[in-house]
């Protein structure tokens, strides 16, 4: 009995990690990076499950900025002033989502413009899915690296 709840709280947990994943990659400010980190840290799962599980709700969450994207108005001086580089963009967007997708800039503006520029949504979150799921595979086994360090110094 014990090992059917342990089973259970231990899915539980994964999910609410899923979970505040998809929350944490829309507009609202939640250190993902810090989630995922500490997920690796408590061995939730594994370090390739972690990242898989994130990147999968990091695509679900960034779908919201997409469609924010498509709904920005497309005229006025903003839209002047960024017209020239949206056209840039257009042109190698999947590169442009791998490269800020896996470094540690914010990755919002690229998320938006991919649907302001109304990228191919299934491209959109191939690349996404692509430049997430390796960023956070290593911020998980970097967590988890630590905790294997911290209980063999200290412990």
């Amino acid at each position: 009995m014990l090992l059917i709840f342990l089973y259970f709280a231990k899915l539980n947990i994964v999910l609410n990690y899923f979970i505040f994943m998809i929350v944490s990659s829309t507009l609202i400010p939640l250190p993902s990076d810090a989630a995922v980190i500490a997920a690796g840290a408590s061995q939730i799962a594994d370090v390739a499950l972690i990242a898989v599980i994130g990147g999968i709700g990091n695509v679900i969450g960034a779908t919201v900025d997409y469609y924010l994207g498509m709904n920005l108005p497309k005229h006025g001086k903003l839209f002047q002033k960024i017209e020239p580089y949206l056209e840039k963009f257009k042109r190698n967007a999947f590169l442009w989502i791998l490269l800020g997708g896996f470094t540690p800039f914010p990755f919002e503006p690229f998320r938006l413009a991919s649907g302001y520029v109304c990228y191919d949504i299934k491209k959109y979150w191939l690349a996404v899915f692509l430049s997430r799921t390796p960023r956070f595979y290593l911020l998980a086994w970097l967590g988890y690296d630590i905790w294997k360090q911290i209980i063999h110094y200290f412990i």
